[in-house]
This record gives structure tokens, C-alpha cells and sequence, in this order.
């Protein structure tokens, strides 16, 4: 058994959102992974599993098991490319048994999956957004869509007019989990047009209590939902998008996402600790 802790999402070689790798996984039970997960208390834990001229992957939160996280998935394909000595890659993501279109140069890796984004929800109460947040309902920034949207996992995706009050709110994480329970959504992703660099498009905050930690560094599930309703509701033209996230926790990040009707490519810069 092998575990590496590696960060996606980084730049320069700092900052991004990190899990462990945990490679030669084959002999531990659902359980005993569970119990590494848990103990490790990083944002995700993926177990990778070689099986003949493949490699299937298994994602755990602290508090239980995935069937594909975005930066879980690239963290450990770039684990595989670094250790494969340029050798093809078949990696399987392990519960739903779908081939994960991976590429990596250098420190970027990318996942293509095919577009089946879908626009849910635009009648959103922002009363009750605003209780969940605990922020004035004026500070909802009324000139981009609040939302919920979904690649695969919904979020409800709520702007606000600006960085100071988004790295400022202390949302209530008790409500936002029976919000989430009671609408079937998968937390709740905060953004803002006001970004730290001139060369990104906008800068987010992802919370979602009901899985693992109370709120993730960079996620890129959260991202590309973002980028997909923005590309429908905001402006169709725009197929490129620069989503800044993890800052207000030390741990700066850029998430990179492509779009277009048939795919949505996720793209992060990856390092791995020594």
C-alpha cells in the first residue's frame, strides 16, 4: 500500500484542494475504507484498484462513499500518469463503472464528460437564501442568476455583489443541511464577479455539510455547474471559464472549465506533497 496526498486545483505549486491517494487498494473492505477516510479527514480519500489493464478508483468522504468526485478522479489519474512511465491509462470510476476521459500535461489535468448539465430551479426563494447565508438579502447580487444547476450533482448557486461579503458570511451550515435534504440539492455554491486576478471570471465558495467538510477549498463539480448555467442563462457566447475558490481558507485555487454542447472539460493544476 502506497498513500501520497496530492492537491488539485493548486497555483504554483501551492494552495489547491487536497486528498489521498491510496494506491494497491485491492484487499481493503468497503469498511476498512471507510475507516482510512475518515481517519485521514482530508476533503476526499480515493482508493485505486488495479484490475488486469485498468485501474478502478473509489471515492470516500469523511462520512461515506462516492460514486465520482472531480477533483478526487484528477488527483488520482495524476497520480497514474506520474507512475505509468507513458503508458496508456484505462481508469473506471469504481460504483458506476464509466470510463473517466482523463489527459494530463505536466501539472494541468483535465477530465472531459459528456454535457448533460441541467437547469432545474430559477424560482428561488431569496428570503430564505438569505437566512441560510445569515446576509442581507441586498447583498445578492440581482444582475447573475440564482439558481440550481446541475453536472451531475445539484447545487443552488447564489451571487453576491462582491469578495468582501463573500469571504465574510458564516452561513448557517444547519440550516443549509436541511435545506439540502429537503430539495435533494448537494449544497450550496456562493459566487461573485469580483475576482482577486484580473484573468479570472469569477470567484466561489462551495458548502455542503452533508458530506464531508463543512465547506471545500476548490470543487470542480460546483465550478462547471456554475459555468454551465452562465453559459445558458448569462451568455451563450462564453465557453471558457476561470473560477478562482479556496483563498478565504489558505489554500488559493483556479478551476478551469470548457464548455460546449456536447462536453464539459474540468482542468486543474496538480502537485504532489514530497
Amino acid at each position: 500500500m502506497k498513500v501520497k496526498i496530492v492537491n488539485v486545483f493548486s497555483i504554483n505549486n501551492q494552495g489547491g484542494n487536497p486528498c489521498a491517494i491510496v494506491d494497491n487498494a485491492a484487499y481493503f473492505s468497503t469498511d476498512e475504507m471507510q475507516a482510512m477516510a475518515t481517519h485521514f479527514n482530508l476533503p476526499e480519500t480515493i482508493f485505486i484498484i488495479p484490475d488486469k489493464n485498468q485501474y478502478l478508483l473509489r471515492f470516500f468522504a469523511t462520512k461515506g462513499e462516492l460514486p465520482l468526485c472531480c477533483h478526487g478522479a484528477l488527483g488520482a489519474a495524476y497520480y497514474l500518469f506520474k507512475s505509468a512511465d507513458s503508458k496508456p491509462l484505462h481508469i473506471i470510476a469504481y460504483q458506476t463503472q464509466t470510463n473517466l476521459d482523463i489527459a494530463c500535461v505536466d501539472h494541468l489535468i483535465a477530465m472531459s464528460i459528456v454535457n448533460n448539465g441541467k437547469f432545474a430551479d430559477d424560482n428561488i426563494d431569496l428570503d430564505v437564501v438569505s437566512k441560510l447565508l445569515v446576509i442581507d438579502k441586498a447583498y445578492i447580487d440581482m444582475h447573475l442568476p440564482c439558481a440550481i444547476a446541475s453536472i451531475g450533482s445539484p447545487k443552488l448557486l447564489v451571487p453576491v455583489i462582491d469578495r468582501n461579503i463573500l469571504f465574510n458570511m458564516e452561513p448557517d451550515l444547519h440550516l443549509i443541511s436541511q435545506w439540502c435534504k429537503k430539495y435533494f440539492v448537494n449544497g450550496i455554491y456562493v459566487y461573485s464577479s469580483d475576482t482577486e486576478h484580473f484573468d479570472s471570471d469569477y470567484v466561489g465558495r462551495n458548502f455542503n455539510p452533508l458530506f464531508s467538510h463543512q465547506e471545500d477549498i476548490a470543487t470542480g463539480v460546483a465550478a462547471a455547474a456554475l459555468a454551465f448555467m452562465l453559459n445558458l442563462k448569462n451568455d451563450k457566447k462564453k465557453n471558457n471559464f476561470t473560477i478562482e475558490q479556496g483563498t478565504n481558507l489558505g489554500k488559493p485555487s483556479k478551476v478551469y472549465i470548457s464548455i460546449n454542447p456536447e462536453k464539459i472539460s474540468i482542468t486543474g493544476a496538480v502537485y504532489i506533497d514530497k
